[in-house]
């Protein structure tokens, strides 16, 4: 028996509807102190590629509720700001009483942007466009970079043992990167000193410390292993998620 879906038969919008279905449980246990303990999880990633400037202009795409924001501010970075265009995160992002953070389309605002950002972050973003527009979003991030300006990209890695259950575990997933293509991608769009780095986990507590000790033992037999089987394994991340660092 054959089937068919009238075209009537759905009008839900994938990336925003079923994007903020997912995170809406999330949402709920939100509150200032939970978002306070990221702050570890973001000094370890961007920490030491923060601009020496506080008055730079850093933008966080896709920022969510702003977790980010509020560690930048916390820095004092004053000019750091945000943008998500998912309703449920701004509401509570205005809730938290998290400044910066306003309702904007990545390519619109990036494309009225021009030369002007020290930093441009994007955290698990990119992985939720096509190929094609994951091309465009790089091209015009770079155009609204501060002359040696920093890209820094947050996202699933193909390479993890779990790469299969990091690409599939969220319908709204396009595309997820290993070491070597999200290199490619950025060199593609004019960036430059490319660099490729491992999220190890963030000691914050006993149970995140736990999991630092097994990661020292797990990393190198994952590196050991794929050695074995390809004969290669230079310049590969194996962590579950890769951050990818690149110059204007």
């Amino acid at each position: 028996m054959g089937y068919s879906v009238s075209a009537q038969a759905s009008r839900i919008d994938y990336r925003g509807g079923l994007y903020a279905s997912a995170h809406a449980a999330r949402l709920r246990d939100i509150d200032p102190r939970a978002v306070r303990r990221d702050f570890a999880l973001y000094a370890k990633v961007a920490g030491p590629f923060l601009p020496l400037d506080r008055q730079a202009k850093i933008l966080d795409l896709g920022c969510g509720f702003g977790g980010f924001i509020a560690y930048l501010h916390n820095r004092g970075y004053g000019r750091a700001q945000g943008i998500d265009i998912s309703p449920e995160m701004l509401e509570t992002a205005r809730w938290l009483r998290i400044e910066g953070v306003q309702d904007a389309d990545i390519a619109s605002f990036l494309a009225r942007a021009c030369a002007e950002y020290a930093l441009i972050t994007a955290f698990d973003v990119i992985e939720h466009f096509s190929k094609q527009e994951i091309l465009d979003l790089l091209y015009l991030a770079r155009e609204a970079l501060a002359a040696d300006g920093r890209l820094m990209i947050c996202t699933p890695n193909a390479m993890s043992k779990y790469g299969r259950w990091c690409r599939y575990a969220d319908f709204t997933h396009e595309y997820i990167f290993d070491a070597n293509s999200i290199r490619q991608c950025l060199i593609a769009t004019g960036f430059r000193d490319v660099e490729v780095l491992p999220l190890r986990p963030v000691v914050r507590g006993t149970a995140s410390a736990l999991r630092w000790a097994l990661w020292q033992i797990w990393e190198p037999l994952l590196k050991l292993s794929f050695a074995v089987e390809s004969g290669w394994e230079s310049g590969q991340v194996f962590t579950p998620n890769l951050v990818a660092v690149a110059h204007k």
